[in-house]
């Protein structure tokens, strides 16, 4: 359930990035309640911080998007 100080687009945001991870991977993040701690979890949990690393993550997350509905 959206917690009642969430923000619309932060809950929206919150579950698509649910919907996108696989079970392994969830398990890391899903006490998390705001996107930002998500992102930031997976990043020190999974994420290279080298720069080629990087690119290549941006890149592939251009091309993801939500559908409609």
């Amino acid at each position: 359930a959206k917690p009642a100080k969430m923000e619309d687009e932060d809950w929206k945001e919150l579950q698509m990035i649910r919907l996108c991870l696989s079970d392994q991977v969830i398990y890391y993040v899903m006490d998390e309640n705001s996107p930002k701690k998500i992102w930031e979890k997976l990043e020190s949990q999974f994420m290279s911080k080298t720069a080629t690393t990087k690119v290549y993550l941006k890149q592939n997350s251009y091309g993801l998007k939500m559908q409609e509905g």
